[in-house]
């Protein structure tokens, strides 16, 4: 009686593993994430161009993959699997029969999938954050294009870095408690260390940007200020207008950097430090022409036209920029 019952639910274990939907709901849902991942890692976290992209990729595949999981395919492989480990846990009551593991195997599939969701729904915060960030820098640069020079005017990105910076931090404790755990399957998500090192380095570039931007507007409104208090004879506060420009125009971008524009009709940073460079080289002709040194004012006036051809050539960059 005993070994009757046991071949009727070897059978019935057996009559269920090979059943099901031929392809798998979970299938696809796994293919969909890893194809994300590689794309993830075949692309560049640090190029404010490619943020859209990527945002765009991870929103279908996860959507693909959620969907998958919420299917009636999914539900019944679920149910036959469970079916087939209960079968199996019965079955390993008798000696030399192995116990299943805790969980069916497609469980800790599903498992795992939904802690890869987990992962990209934090990185596409991340990417939101960052595309927002690109839309006021944008705006910023069309200002100093079109001529508004006011530091006051431009967008404060300090709050948006700020979270871009907590975003990351999450992601990487989500990351480090999954990988603890071994809750997340590696080939479901793009490389860890290179995607927070991406991560970080596109906060640098939008930083960068910031920096630039606020160093071109207080650059010119100081030359501005500067040329006004010369022409008035005040001589001694239009050096220390210019002395302060020459501070403001001295840009420090890592080289590694200079090409990272944020969209394709957009100053890069290398154009940007370029100009500012110029302005820099202006600043100082202009301080000098209001040196007591100076053997005559034909001289100091020498050095004042110099320092406007720079700011012509600046202004001329800049237009031929954009």
């Amino acid at each position: 009686m005993k070994r009757r019952r046991f071949l009727k639910l070897s059978a019935l274990s057996s009559s269920l593993s090979v059943g099901g939907s031929q392809v798998r709901s979970v299938d696809v849902s796994h293919t969909s994430l890893q194809s994300l991942a590689a794309f993830i890692d075949s692309a560049d976290l640090a190029d404010p161009q490619q943020v859209s992209q990527i945002r765009s990729a991870i929103e279908n595949a996860v959507t693909t993959s959620q969907r998958e999981l919420n299917s009636w395919g999914t539900s019944y492989d679920r149910l036959v699997a469970g079916i087939s480990h209960r079968v199996d846990e019965l079955l390993s009551i008798i000696p030399g029969v192995e116990r299943p593991p805790p969980q069916p195997a497609l469980e800790v599939e599903i498992d795992a999938i939904n802690a890869a969701h987990s992962f990209y729904n934090t990185l596409l915060e991340f990417l939101e954050t960052g595309e927002t960030t690109s839309s006021s820098l944008l705006a910023d640069e069309f200002a100093i294009y079109a001529g508004r020079v006011d530091p006051t005017l431009l967008g404060d990105i300090d709050a948006q870095l700020t979270a871009m910076e907590q975003q990351r931090q999450t992601l990487d404790e989500v990351l480090a408690a999954m990988y603890s755990s071994g809750s997340i399957s590696t080939s479901l998500v793009p490389d860890y260390e290179q995607t927070l090192a991406g991560m970080n380095r596109l906060e640098t570039v939008y930083a960068t940007f910031g920096d630039l931007h606020r160093g071109l507007t207080e650059t010119t409104q100081l030359l501005s200020a500067g040329t006004t208090s010369r022409e008035m004879g005040e001589f001694t506060s239009a050096k220390q207008q210019f002395d302060v420009a020459m501070t403001q125009a001295a840009p420090s971008v890592n080289d590694a950097l200079v090409s990272y524009a944020l969209d394709a009709n957009s100053l890069s940073l290398g154009r940007l430090q370029q100009i500012l460079s110029v302005y820099h080289a202006g600043a100082v002709r202009f301080s000098a022409s209001c040196e007591a040194t100076e053997r005559d004012a034909r001289s100091q006036n020498a050095q004042f036209g110099e320092g406007i051809d720079h700011l012509l050539e600046a202004r001329h960059l800049l237009q031929q920029s954009w």
